[in-house]
């Protein structure tokens, strides 16, 4: 496991995604090619929780969701380069 959580960093490194960390994969089977497609139709995006919607507030030190911003494309990279 701690080589995926070093594959994420290295990810965040080259795409210069420093304020957000990838969590998804609390809730699936962790992804493990980010130029895979994602699947989701929706066309707007916000950092939120998913899998059970209780991780806003005291579960994450203070977290807010953020406000819904344009998916920039339809991969794994590109979902996690919008919500950067």
């Amino acid at each position: 496991m701690d080589n995926y959580f070093e594959s994420l960093n290295t990810i965040a490194l080259e795409n210069d995604i420093y304020r957000s960390v990838w969590s998804l994969d609390d809730c699936e089977d962790p992804i493990r090619d980010f130029s895979k497609p994602h699947g989701f139709t929706a066309t707007m995006v916000d950092a939120g929780c998913g899998c059970g919607d209780n991780c806003y507030g005291v579960n994450l030190h203070g977290f807010k969701p953020t406000e819904p911003v344009q998916l920039i494309g339809d991969t794994w990279l590109d979902l996690w380069k919008s919500i950067e």
